[in-house]
């Protein structure tokens, strides 16, 4: 999980450019979520470039805990299907 409010232009720079290198090494299905104070204008893009989720603060962390375990088993299944 990567917290925006690090820099103001993270969620605008460097998750898009996380995507985009994940995609050419080929871990496409690695999941990417996105927890912190993320501008409305950002999170649309952010889920346009492949985020999975975007957390904001006080999301409580039964859900997040809930989506960790659904996206592992989706990965887990994808990967090592018979």
């Amino acid at each position: 999980m990567f917290s925006p409010t690090a820099r103001p232009t993270f969620s605008q720079v460097c998750v898009p450019k996380l995507m985009r290198a994940l995609r050419e090494a080929g871990l496409a299905d690695v999941t990417v979520m996105v927890g912190g104070i993320v501008p409305d204008e950002d999170e649309q893009m952010l889920l346009d470039a492949g985020v999975a989720r975007v957390f904001h603060p006080g999301a409580a962390l039964d859900d997040i805990t809930a989506f960790v375990r659904e996206a592992a088993t989706r990965t887990r299944a994808a990967r090592f299907a018979a």
